[in-house]
């Protein structure tokens, strides 16, 4: 459903209804806060969805399918309709319809509606203050003389364990599967490729049989992937870290769709245990949490508790390592995690910022003498920039000690909200970091409407002031308070 709130004030719940040419009531889609709506003047780019996928009523003539808000004069909502008098579906046979007191027909205009039918069964609910608990990875780990090589996969999502698990089992008042949603567009997994899900998992009692990681499609509740199975004998009763990988798989995320932990075995007392936290705090509304009952075929979310884990996206290089041992990999050096509120704009060459960095500035720096073989960065495309973004060292003179990587920016996620880690990596690296130098994201192509937005924390957690940010745009700029946010490896 198309629309928008007339202002931030509007609220309250908002309903999709089917009824009859007498006015019945045939069937009602779970409702929806009208908050979920953005605010604005113009109706908003992204619908809201209502949908049940268990609705078995068969449109008849006369039938109307209608949208339903009881709002203020001041607090009401703008719904979506093309009035232009040109009906662009189905010319009179189907035509926009409003209710006041008595209904209205316009038979040259329409509602700005998508309507769909599926098969399968379920309903879907969604929680904009929910995450699943666990982790989800894209690409393969690094190889090695054991456990060496470089990983290139891009931790999009963390949430460590806080033993608060929710319970799957066969019970039908329990709950069989539990996972995330793609909630919007804007989700951090939208158009992801998944490979690996981590999640932490426990038991009770003594179960058997298989639990399932599957994402399920949105638009009808089949499985598009199957990540991976685990024989839950093998759990035991103190939670633990579990992966499910499948690095085949190459089905991107929707909208709708559903990356799930999945067991209907056991019963109330011998059940699976997925870990949940009582906070939202990873991807706001676009990525929630939603669990699903057999009895009733419904899936439910809840407004204050995410999954708890780490989710992945990108590819894994296959490393070198050595001929024997463990392999020595690489060692994370420097660690800050995502900050959303405080990015550094990038790319706009006519006065904004064109570099990003992170500067060594004096040799107590944890960065002091450490030969980088990776740059992670958390980053986001805002617009439609183009071109080439290059990480890169620079000494204090400013020259090119070496090249870390690069990336096209039209792949970068497009978010003015949430950030992503992407990874720059040079395993060939021999430069040793310098007193002065800077570790920095290099980017001029775009324009104060096309940009880059560089994650910072303004905090600066790390390092004291021997690590500092470290922005250009016509020369440097070291920000003593700020660092910036990723993992350094060496």
């Amino acid at each position: 459903m198309y629309g928008a709130r007339a202002t931030t004030s509007t609220t309250g719940t908002c309903y999709v209804r089917i009824r009859d040419s007498s006015d019945n009531i045939k069937f009602e889609f779970p409702s929806h806060s009208i908050t979920e709506f953005c605010q604005s003047g113009s109706i908003c780019a992204t619908p809201v969805s209502f949908i049940d996928n268990t609705n078995t009523y068969a449109l008849a003539v006369g039938d109307r399918v209608l949208f339903e808000f009881s709002g203020g004069s001041s607090t009401n909502y703008f719904r979506g309709a093309d009035d232009n008098g040109t009906n662009h579906i189905d010319t009179t046979n189907t035509v926009k319809t409003f209710y006041d007191g008595s209904y209205t027909e316009e038979t040259t205009n329409d509602n700005m509606m998508v309507m769909k039918t599926v098969t399968g069964a379920g309903v879907y609910s969604t929680n904009t203050a929910k995450d699943l608990e666990g982790n989800m990875w894209s690409g393969t780990s690094g190889g090695g003389g054991g456990t060496g090589g470089t990983i290139t996969s891009t931790k999009i999502y963390s949430v460590d364990t806080v033993h608060t698990p929710n319970h799957l089992d066969s019970n039908t008042g329990d709950y069989q599967r539990a996972g995330v949603i793609v909630n919007t567009s804007d989700s951090i997994l939208f158009g992801q490729i998944i490979t690996q899900v981590d999640a932490w998992l426990d038991k009770d009692g003594a179960p058997t049989g298989t639990v399932t990681c599957n994402i399920r499609k949105g638009v009808d509740d089949t499985v598009a992937a199957t990540i991976g199975t685990l024989d839950i004998t093998t759990l035991t009763g103190t939670m633990a870290l579990k992966t499910f990988t499948n690095t085949a798989n190459t089905y991107k995320m929707l909208q709708g769709d559903k990356v799930l932990i999945e067991y209907a075995g056991g019963d109330s007392s011998n059940d699976l245990g997925v870990d949940e936290q009582n906070q939202n705090v990873v991807d706001g509304s676009d990525t929630i949490a939603v669990r699903y009952k057999t009895s009733g075929a419904v899936y439910s979310t809840y407004p204050t508790k995410e999954w708890c884990g780490n989710l992945w996206t990108g590819s894994g290089s296959s490393g070198t390592g050595g001929t024997g041992g463990t392999g020595a990999g690489l060692a994370i050096v420097y660690e800050v995690p995502l900050v959303t509120s405080n990015p550094t704009h990038l790319g706009d060459a006519s006065g904004g910022q064109i570099r990003a960095a992170e500067r060594v500035i004096n040799t107590s720096s944890s960065l002091y003498n450490k030969v980088i073989k990776q740059v992670d960065l958390y980053i986001s495309r805002v617009g439609s920039p183009s071109g080439t973004a290059t990480c890169v060292i620079r000494d204090t003179n400013n020259n090119i000690r070496a090249t870390m990587g690069s990336i096209d920016v039209s792949t970068i996620i497009q978010s003015q909200n949430n950030m992503v880690l992407y990874t720059f990596a040079n395993s060939g690296n021999t430069y040793a970091l310098q007193a002065g130098d800077r570790i920095s994201l290099e980017y001029s192509n775009g324009s104060s409407n096309d940009y880059l937005r560089v994650a910072d924390d303004s905090s600066g957690p790390i390092d004291g002031n021997n690590s500092k940010s470290s922005n250009y745009g016509n020369n440097w700029n070291d920000i003593s308070s700020n660092d910036r946010c990723g993992i350094f490896w060496a």
